[in-house]
């Protein structure tokens, strides 16, 4: 029988490459699973209030016998109160932020510590806050387009820049604590608040 000559050292497969320390959608910010929860449960809950308020509650006093329209009046009003006064005070409150990392950032624990520090202007973020039925929205920002400011009496203490060109819909105002939670890498959203600090002395000697 004929033999074929075996080649040693040859594979068909690809090689890897080489992997990178941290992923591109790095997390640098969680408010905490509890809050986040139950600020969640909270929205829910006063949707179901209001639903049940203006559909049952409502209808059944005003087609009454004996209709009481201004009992089923209140009734819609006090049902829509809760989830207006909720959707306005929670509106702004971020869950996450993720920090879009060029690969070379990625690298290394040195190399992503002096990214945050001399952080571009036009780095990317994205914040995650929730709408009014609970659902997360991802609202992506660039770094310079963040202003600290407190706003909607405490509740919010970042805004986005009113000259930002097709902000018609999104989100303006954002809470985030002073303590960054469980995220991916200690340090860092500390590192990219100070640098949004700085952009708008920027501006303005500009």
């Amino acid at each position: 029988m004929r033999q074929f000559p075996r080649f040693h050292g040859v594979s068909s497969s690809p090689s890897p490459r080489p992997r990178t320390g941290y992923p591109e959608r790095l997390l640098i910010y969680h408010a905490g699973t509890a809050k986040t929860v139950f600020i969640g449960c909270l929205k829910v809950t006063t949707i179901f209030l209001f639903a049940f308020s203006s559909l049952v509650v409502a209808p059944k006093l005003f087609f009454a016998e004996e209709p009481a329209r201004e009992l089923a009046v209140a009734a819609f009003i006090g049902g829509a109160i809760p989830i207006l006064f909720v959707t306005y005070t929670t509106s702004p409150f971020v869950s996450y932020i993720h920090l879009r990392l060029p690969h070379y950032a990625r690298r290394s624990h040195e190399m992503l510590l002096r990214y945050a520090k001399t952080l571009p202007a036009e780095a990317k973020l994205e914040m995650s806050t929730m709408r009014f039925t609970g659902q997360p929205r991802i609202n992506a920002v660039k770094a310079h387009e963040l202003l600290e400011e407190s706003g909607r009496f405490g509740v919010a203490n970042y805004r986005r820049r009113a000259n930002d060109e097709g902000s018609w819909g999104r989100a303006k105002r954002f809470y985030v604590a002073a303590n960054a939670g469980s995220a991916r890498v200690s340090g860092v959203w500390e590192d990219v608040r100070r640098c949004i600090r700085k952009y708008p002395l920027a501006n303005k000697r500009s």
